[in-house]
């Protein structure tokens, strides 16, 4: 379900004028990852990966903030969850205990630069090339995280 609602939130991207719908597309689907994480495992306090997040965090944001306007806290609630899934997606692949993981910790990091990526593209300066890293981290993050539960 993850997925089905990160590709709609990506088809919804390639339009401008849905870029709310696909903000929140990609909201659900984080929402569905981060469910399954904990569901799989419980909830890891892993303060190092928590601290690494928070930081990259606050730093997208306060370069993004000033040009958001009406998208101020739709954006910040997105990126809290997506930190929240990431810190959860890396406390996953640092288990031991847990099987088939090792890709996830990278998946869920390359959805966080891709992210980080649009917003900084589209709300502080445009980026060369910045569709090709977008499309490329993000493709590569979907074949990880799909890789990771197919085990």
């Amino acid at each position: 379900m993850g997925l089905f609602f990160c590709l709609v939130g990506y088809t919804f991207l390639l339009f401008e004028s849905y870029f709310v719908w696909g903000l929140a597309s990609f909201l659900v689907a984080h929402l569905i990852f981060l469910f399954a994480f904990i569901k799989r495992q419980g909830w890891l306090w892993e303060p190092r990966v928590a601290v690494v997040l928070a930081l990259i965090a606050v730093r997208v944001f306060t370069l993004v903030s000033e040009g958001l306007d009406s998208l101020f806290y739709p954006v910040l609630i997105y990126l809290i969850v997506i930190v929240l899934m990431s810190w959860q997606g890396w406390a996953l692949a640092l288990n031991p205990k847990m099987e088939y993981r090792s890709f996830l910790g990278w998946a869920v990091s390359l959805f966080l630069f891709s992210d980080a990526l649009i917003a900084v593209d589209k709300f502080y300066f445009s980026l060369s090339f910045s569709g090709v890293l977008i499309l490329a981290t993000y493709w590569i993050a979907i074949f990880l995280i799909a890789r990771s539960a197919s085990k």
